[in-house]
């Protein structure tokens, strides 16, 4: 086999075995719903709750907004992501969610939150944030 072709080989290993591990640590993710809030009119909901990716990733709070007949996915919230930055709480930072009306949605956090995902609308559903503390 020739320096080329070999390197080529190397490189495609290593390649596949980088996608392989990434997808690996991707499918190692869970979701636990905490709370599901229904819209007034039935269509939306909106879902709290913690993913957790193994001890890489810190207690988080996330919000995702869904048509109300749908399963939460299997990813992180479309709406909201925070951690508890210094003071990490075991289930997160404190979020609440109310429906203002049918198109929109007020989450509640505290301040100690570090917010890593901060939407202003998902689809038709506008966002607004208020932040707790002194």
């Amino acid at each position: 086999m020739n320096l080329k072709r070999s390197l080529m080989l190397t490189l495609i290993i290593a390649v596949a075995g980088a996608w392989t591990a990434c997808a690996s640590l991707a499918g190692d993710c869970s979701n636990q719903i905490r709370r599901e809030i229904p819209s007034a009119n039935g269509k939306m909901k909106a879902v709290v709750f913690q993913r957790d990716c193994g001890a890489t990733v810190g207690f988080n709070s996330q919000v995702s907004v869904l048509p109300s007949g749908s399963k939460l996915p299997h990813d992180g919230g479309n709406v909201f992501v925070a951690d508890g930055g210094q003071g990490n709480e075991p289930s997160g930072p404190f979020v609440a969610v109310s429906w203002t009306n049918d198109s929109e949605l007020l989450v509640t956090y505290d301040k100690q939150a570090r917010v890593f995902h901060n939407e202003s609308s998902v689809g038709n559903i506008r966002v607004r944030y208020e932040i707790l503390g002194p």
